[in-house]
């Protein structure tokens, strides 16, 4: 992965990536951006038609300014991803103090990395001095994916339950592939055990089972 600054028209320089893929001579570019409501269909609309737009824009400009993409072409414009909607509201919500600081839950099922990238940021992000403790990373409780006050609901990837701003760490395929399997693991201890519900599984189970499986603690 590569990232790129290119001045677009009579824009500000604006950085984005650049993907290899398997598949010689083709490549992923992101992230063109729009700022909207992920619930509403306007919003989505109006963000195909803008988005659309830019990326024919960027094409040009990338043709032109770049080296090595002279003869660029548009293979695929996928539609629109959304970053966050609704999360779920679980027997644990988790903070980005609590991603911050480096919560060591008992129930923490994995370990993420992604930095915070979510807007707006509590003032206290917004300050130079709290920079990253070295080999920073977070946990992830168990009981952010487990549905509040349902039995036996469990919710994985980018609509556990998390803050606004704990999201942007979450959201990330790594992190999603971390809930995703314990969820999974979970389930099929609960089924196992004959636990009738999966609130009764121990955590030291559902931990040592992951554990066995590769998952970082």
């Amino acid at each position: 992965m590569a990232t790129i600054g290119v001045r677009l028209e009579n824009s500000p320089p604006a950085a984005f990536q650049v993907y290899n893929l398997p598949t010689k001579g083709v490549a992923t570019l992101c992230c063109p951006c729009f700022t909207g409501d992920g619930t509403s269909v306007e919003d989505l609309t109006r963000a195909e038609v803008v988005m659309a737009g830019m990326v024919h824009r960027w094409l040009d400009n990338i043709r032109s300014e770049i080296v090595g993409f002279g003869n660029a072409f548009l293979l695929d414009c996928p539609q629109i991803g959304v970053r966050e909607t609704r999360h779920i509201q679980g027997d644990h919500t988790l903070d980005i103090e609590e991603v911050f600081h480096q919560v060591d839950f008992p129930d923490s099922i994995g370990m993420g990395a992604h930095p915070i990238d979510t807007n707006p940021r509590p003032d206290w992000l917004k300050d130079h001095g709290t920079s990253y403790p070295a080999h920073w990373f977070f946990r992830i409780p168990f009981r952010c994916l487990v549905a509040q006050g349902v039995d036996n609901l469990m919710v994985v990837g980018r609509c556990i339950s998390a803050t606004h701003e704990a999201s942007g760490c979450i959201r990330p395929t790594v992190q999603c592939m971390i809930t995703g399997e314990a969820a999974g693991t979970a389930a099929a201890l609960c089924v196992r055990n004959q636990y009738a519900n999966v609130r009764d599984l121990p955590t030291d189970t559902l931990r040592s089972a992951l554990q066995a499986q590769g998952v970082v603690l």
